[in-house]
């Protein structure tokens, strides 16, 4: 049986994101999201998870300008969040192998 919900984790692998980015996209309102507050334990806020049916139809959506722009531009900063992860990694070894 297919879930109804997905988790960032999920959704981040599915739409090909990280998770920050997901986190980021909620929090701005630019994806579909519910907050789970589970009580005694939870993190400030509660859980994001991300309908799988709000998911899909957000994407269907996505050609018009608008949501296509949100995307990209979560993308191109997804990109960079990576390139400097792996700059700063490279960098690093470098350093330990001088």
């Amino acid at each position: 049986m297919e879930k109804l919900a997905l988790s960032v984790k999920e959704a981040a692998e599915l739409l090909g994101l990280s998770e920050r980015t997901v986190r980021e996209m909620a929090r701005e309102g630019r994806i579909p999201f519910k907050r789970i507050v589970t009580g005694r334990g939870s993190r400030k806020g509660g859980r994001i998870i991300i309908p799988r049916a709000a998911l899909e139809a957000w994407l269907a959506e996505a050609d018009e300008a608008p949501a296509s722009k949100a995307v990209r531009l979560a993308l191109e900063r997804d990109a960079i969040r990576r390139a400097r992860k792996a700059a700063k990694a490279a960098a690093k070894a470098a350093g330990k192998g001088a």
